[in-house]
C-alpha cells in the first residue's frame, strides 16, 4: 500500500522553476543573522497531515505542517538528495527503496 501511495505522490509531482541562486543587496545577510542547528526533530502524523517540530538546543522549534501527498513529495526529494550525496541507504524503508515502475520481463 505505501508503495503504491508512493507511486502516486510521485505522478502528481511537477517540475519547477529552479531557484535563482543570485542575491540583491536588500538579501545580503545581516550582521544579526544567526544560524540555527538542528538538535531534535519530532514527528507527528495523522491520516491527514504530517508534523515536524524541529528544535535547537533550547527547545526553539519551527514547525514544518504537510498534506500526506507533500510528506510523500518531500520525502521523495529527501530521498533523491541522499542519493546524490552519498550516504548510508540503510536507515530508508524496504517499501521506500524499491523501484516504484517494475521493469518490463521478456517474454518468450
Amino acid at each position: 500500500m505505501n508503495d503504491f501511495a508512493q507511486y502516486e505522490a510521485q505522478a502528481e509531482l511537477k517540475p519547477e522553476t529552479p531557484v535563482q541562486h543570485e542575491r540583491s543587496q536588500s538579501q545580503e545577510p545581516k550582521k544579526q543573522d544567526k544560524s540555527w542547528l538542528i538538535h531534535e526533530i519530532e514527528l507527528n502524523y495523522s491520516d491527514k497531515v504530517m508534523e515536524l517540530d524541529i528544535k535547537d538546543a533550547n527547545n526553539k522549534i519551527a514547525k514544518l505542517s504537510l498534506s500526506k501527498l507533500y510528506a510523500r513529495q518531500w520525502l521523495m526529494i529527501l530521498y533523491s538528495q541522499w542519493i546524490k550525496s552519498e550516504w548510508p541507504m540503510n536507515v530508508w524503508p524496504d517499501w521506500f527503496t524499491k523501484p516504484l515502475v517494475q521493469e518490463p520481463t521478456d517474454m518468450h
